[in-house]
């Protein structure tokens, strides 16, 4: 598969279990990267920053502040979210704004400051990651509308960016072995493994071979793509 030459890349939770895979590949592949999170993550082979991107403003802080570090970007890929797994019973509008920053606002930011400190040369993209949860009846109000927006987001950003170059696309995974997944009641959590057509849970390496493909593989000819890495979920 034909690769990219160096690239300067922002990668937003990279602590997390598809986030760190993603940055792993990248740096096998030696671009330089930085890492943007709420908590530290101790990465080797490159530098992070910490924010809460939870608070309007700080994802695009945190991508100006990338590119004074390593100076002028390549791509953005956001896989920093929130899943809450509130009830609606438990619903409130702090809690619903907070995980609509995260997941929608600050991909958004990220995306748009990325215009702003650009590299001259290169490729240029962003890649979002987004769920199924955002078409399969999630039961978590404020995930499954931050997540519908997202690709609504992308398609819209890939209009607007195409002709500047910048090619933008959604990744989303269905059920996958990570930190967040971990987190649900074990009874939801064989569930959505029984929805699949595969019978088992996506592991967090698949999900980054997709996002690593559009990020630096030969996907010029791709743009405003949504994508599923679901095992064949069957809503």
């Amino acid at each position: 598969m034909p690769v990219s030459p160096s690239m300067r890349i922002v990668v937003t939770g990279h602590s997390g279990g598809i986030g760190s895979a993603v940055a792993r590949n990248l740096l096998q592949l030696g671009h330089e990267l930085v890492g943007v999170d709420r908590l530290p993550a101790s990465p080797e082979g490159f530098q992070e920053i910490l924010v809460d991107l939870s608070v309007p403003g700080e994802a695009a802080r945190a991508v100006q502040i990338a590119a004074s570090v390593i100076g002028p970007l390549n791509g953005i890929i956001n896989c920093a979210g929130r899943y809450d797994s509130v009830l609606l019973e438990q619903f409130s509008w702090e809690q619903y704004q907070e995980v609509m920053t995260v997941n929608l606002r600050a991909p958004i930011e990220a995306a748009l400051t990325l215009l702003k400190v650009r590299s001259t040369e290169g490729r240029h993209f962003v890649v979002n990651l987004g769920s199924v949860g955002a078409r399969s009846a999630s039961r978590d109000l404020a995930y499954a509308v931050s997540k519908a927006g997202l690709e609504g987001a992308t398609r819209s950003l890939a209009r607007s960016f195409a002709p500047l170059g910048v090619r933008v696309f959604c990744v989303c995974p269905g059920i996958t072995d990570t930190p967040m997944s971990a987190a649900m009641a074990r009874d939801r959590y064989a569930k959505h493994v029984q929805s699949t057509l595969l019978g088992r849970a996506g592991q967090p390496a698949e999900i980054a071979a997709l996002v690593t493909f559009l990020a630096t593989g030969d996907s010029d000819y791709m743009t405003g793509s949504v994508i599923d890495v679901s095992g064949g979920l069957v809503p």
